[in-house]
């Protein structure tokens, strides 16, 4: 519900595709035009976004809130995950380490669910306080951010310029990249392609295409078309079209010729203009 900055939906030809927008390639600073992976890359190495503990990261909420909103999500996130990890600390690790180590192990454990006990929500409330001081930080530049029309990456958490029209170019890219993928995974299996390639054909071309290809290439190769220098050449060449037209025209040849590779000989004469 709202609209939300930091995603849009786009209909082009037909298709619906969900994006997060990329940074504006009019700014012209060069780390606007870098890849995800390099930005990435920039992203992690930074200390103004992230924790020097991957630990820490992994088990509470540490990324750079981008307002105030989300700082407070995140403050109640990690009490609450501190506060769950505590009480479980307290009542796992003296169960474990009695089962593992007898008498010294219930001891053991014991002291080390005290300490996670304690310890564990008390990191969570200072991981929350620090989180919601940071989305109050971020939230002047939200806001400026926001009445500039610009976007939130949530990959490096920043605001970002938007293009439009080089974000179409890029959606376009990738219908035509999917397009192609699509028919190059649509087209027939076969055992042998040189047929088709003689004709200049894809293998899941129709009749009317085969028949089209056929006409146009015997019209190049005919040896009435070519010098008498060159007649005993084209009459190969012209042997061998014929050939892959008989074969590729009739169904029941084309199939054989698809799951073996066996066609016709091309011996038999073939019209110019089937």
């Amino acid at each position: 519900p709202g609209w939300q900055p930091s995603a849009y939906v786009l209909v082009l030809a037909d298709e619906t595709y969900t994006r997060t927008p990329p940074s504006s390639s009019r700014v012209k600073d060069k780390k606007s035009r870098q890849s995800r992976k390099e930005r990435q890359d920039d992203y992690d190495d930074d200390e103004h976004n992230n924790l020097s503990s991957p630990q820490i990261s992994a088990l509470f909420v540490t990324r750079k809130p981008r307002d105030i909103f989300e700082g407070m999500r995140a403050a109640v996130s990690n009490i609450v995950r501190g506060s769950f990890y505590g009480v479980t600390g307290l009542l796992v690790s003296p169960l474990t380490g009695g089962l593992g180590g007898g008498i010294a192990g219930l001891v053991m454990g014991t002291i080390t669910g005290v300490l996670l006990g304690i310890s564990m929500p008390l990191l969570g409330f200072m991981l929350s306080a620090y989180q919601l001081a940071r989305g109050v930080i971020s939230t002047p530049e939200a806001v400026k951010g926001f009445l500039d029309c610009k976007l939130f990456d949530e990959l490096t958490r920043t605001w970002q310029e938007y293009s439009l029209d080089d974000d179409l170019e890029e959606i376009k890219s990738a219908i035509k990249a999917e397009k192609s993928q699509t028919n190059n995974s649509s087209r027939r299996r076969v055992k042998d392609t040189e047929y088709y390639d003689l004709l200049g054909l894809q293998t899941d071309a129709s009749s009317s295409e085969i028949r089209a290809a056929y006409r146009k290439k015997a019209r190049e190769v005919h040896p009435d078309k070519v010098d008498k220098s060159m007649r005993e050449a084209a009459e190969e060449k012209f042997r061998e079209i014929s050939a892959a037209y008989q074969t590729l025209s009739d169904p029941n040849n084309r199939a054989r010729y698809d799951s073996s590779g066996v066609g016709s000989d091309g011996d038999s004469e073939l019209a110019l203009d089937p």
